[in-house]
């Protein structure tokens, strides 16, 4: 049958790519003329054109991205909820597969459901199984619209989680539709759907409805949703305590028009902001207004720096145990102090940053410890008693290295880390710079690797000239021990302080080890980085 299309609606094309009507009718100079849709993909090189067709606009779209297709030939036929739900759980076909199949409880602790298929002749059976069904997953299954109430009813009223990622919504109000029949709704994912901003009858719907009222957890990356759009919804989900709304081009938090109402979310715990288009952290902070936030992921926006607010009276974030600020443009350690501010931060992400690229990962894994004393995972890398106390030692020896001829005491009045640290191990002593320059052309080291496949090789002992660098001395390592630079952090430890906190942390490949040897006979220990932080 043909299909009907009106502007605005979602399509999926017969090979799988999703695009947006944005004109129906006739074309001047086709064969024939009428019965085009003119489509908008999402897929960028998929279209020919920008909307313009032989020298007449019919749409506008960014070149490349528009074409003109025949759409009982080009598109697939979209399917209402109630179709793709039989399709996978109910249909003929799903009952001959002789397959048995788990489905999930959204309830912590509630045995899964097992249905198993054996044949035609289950059929009636399995149809009365998906009543109880609580885990629904329809990815990329065309849907676009609700289906028979009373079916939904039937088989569907169970349903606690739902994802329906990648499908033809663009409508909220199909989406309300939708779930007043899902009245037990826990979790919903409408990631992938291109969803229109909206207006003021939807809007209207939202403040009447009870649709969500038992949702706690609400998916919609890659949807173009923004704060203003989810100003709409926040009166419709008070239980709300999980929002990803990530890569959604959103630059601002904050409206010029009206404060938001982020009051309605009195129990929100977890913010998915990642891969979006933030710029200024004062954006970030009126999220502040969400007191029970734990984990705030910002990763991949375009952050500059990070500052907080604090008086008195009022503390930004004071359930935050979470920030995750990788692959933006953060460059001063000024930001890792103020990150400092948090006081229940236990898990920071921070790699890809200008910063982190300076010092390098293993450098500022160990800035980052030594700073901020309650992290526990760094870079999804746990952080381990020994890691903070090497970190610890690396940070004063740092500080030390570059005092530029200030005492302990001036380094101490300038940085309160510093200070808080060397009150907690000692304070160090400075060498002159004539002691660290080091007048010997010759260094005896001896290498003993501290990694779990080669500790028990015996330690090396090596003349080394001063000036070779630290990252010749990787090398050096890797072809004694077998462990790849990558995953190697150097320390330096005095013949006569074995044991002694003063380890130094070679975390400059480019330094000549002389830099770091201050003696002439000195061990060097090789340690490994885990895993998860060499990939990180």
């Amino acid at each position: 049958k043909t299909m009907e299309h009106q502007v605005g609606d979602r399509v999926q094309s017969q090979d799988g790519f999703r695009a947006t009507v944005q004109y129906v009718g006739t074309v001047k100079g086709a064969n024939p003329e009428d019965g085009w849709v003119g489509l908008e993909w999402d897929a960028e090189g998929r279209g020919k054109h920008d909307g313009n067709y032989k020298g007449t606009r019919y749409f506008e779209c960014v070149d490349g991205f528009g074409s003109f297709v025949r759409p009982d030939t080009v598109l697939a036929s979209p399917l209402s909820f109630q179709e793709a739900f039989i399709l996978k759980y109910a249909s003929e076909d799903a009952a001959g597969a002789e397959e048995k199949m788990d489905f999930r409880s959204a309830e912590k602790g509630k045995a899964a459901i097992v249905c198993e298929f054996v044949g035609k002749e289950r059929e009636l059976q399995r149809m009365q199984k998906t009543s109880k069904l609580e885990h629904v997953t329809l990815i990329g299954a065309r849907v676009r619209s609700v289906g028979d109430p009373a079916w939904l009813k039937e088989n569907a009223s169970g349903v606690k989680v739902l994802i329906l990622d990648d499908n033809l919504f663009s409508s909220w109000a199909t989406v309300l539709e939708l779930l007043a029949h899902l009245p037990q709704l826990q979790v919903l994912s409408l990631n992938g759907n291109r969803m229109q901003p909206p207006d003021a009858a939807i809007s209207k719907m939202f403040d009447t409805s009870s649709n969500f009222q038992s949702l706690t957890e609400l998916a919609l990356k890659t949807t173009r949703v923004d704060f203003d759009q989810l100003d709409s919804l926040m009166h419709a989900i008070p239980t709300l305590k999980n929002l990803r709304i990530a890569n959604n081009n959103i630059t601002k938090v904050s409206s010029k028009e009206s404060r938001r109402n982020f009051d309605r979310w009195p129990k929100l715990e977890l913010l998915d902001l990642s891969d979006n288009k933030i710029e200024d952290w004062n954006e970030v902070l009126h999220l502040s207004e969400f007191r029970q936030l734990q984990h705030l992921l910002l990763n991949g926006n375009q952050l500059k720096e990070v500052f907080f607010d604090r008086t008195e009276n009022y503390v930004d974030f004071p359930e935050l145990r979470t920030l995750a600020v990788a692959n933006n443009q953060i460059g001063s350690m000024q930001s890792i102090f103020e990150i400092k501010k948090l006081a229940n931060i236990i898990d920071l992400k921070f790699q890809g940053n200008p910063l982190a690229q300076e010092h390098g990962i293993v450098a500022m894994r160990s800035i980052l410890i030594a700073v901020i004393p309650g992290l526990t995972s760094v870079n999804g890398s746990e952080v381990r008693s020994r890691d903070k106390l090497e970190s610890e030692k690396c940070y004063i020896s740092t500080c030390v290295k570059h005092a530029d001829g200030r005492s302990v005491e001036e380094i101490a009045a300038s940085d309160p880390t510093f200070a808080a640290l060397i009150k907690k191990h000692g304070a160090p002593v400075i060498q002159d710079a004539t002691a660290r320059s080091n007048s010997s052309t010759m260094l005896t080291v001896t290498l003993k690797s501290m990694a779990s496949d080669s500790c028990s090789k015996a330690p090396v002992t090596r003349k080394l000239p001063a000036s070779m660098t630290v990252a010749n001395l990787k090398r050096m390592c890797q072809q004694l021990f077998k462990l790849d630079v990558s995953k190697q952090s150097l320390y330096v430890k005095s013949k006569e302080e074995i044991d002694a906190w003063t380890a130094d942390c070679m975390d400059d490949d480019m330094k000549p080890i002389s830099f770091y040897i201050t003696q002439e006979e000195c061990d060097v220990l090789m340690q490994e980085i885990d895993a998860a932080l060499s990939n990180s």
